[in-house]
């Protein structure tokens, strides 16, 4: 018996960028929400902002290679 492979796609590392000096940033579909930014739930609200992530779009924050 075989063992299912499940395909998990790469995640981005929470970081600190939105001033805190803990990891309060988080990428979903390329952009940062705010982690500290959400209901009394835990679920995230939508960032007025958009943010790149530099994970996802390093061009866009740091310039062409």
């Amino acid at each position: 018996m075989t063992t299912p492979i499940i395909d998990i796609p790469n995640q981005c590392p929470e970081f600190p960028f939105f001033g805190a000096p803990y990891p309060d940033a988080r990428c979903i579909d390329g952009r940062l929400y705010d982690l500290d930014h959400c209901d009394d739930n835990g679920n995230l609200y939508v960032p007025t902002d958009y943010y790149y992530c530099p994970f996802c779009h390093p061009q866009r924050i740091y310039g062409a290679a």
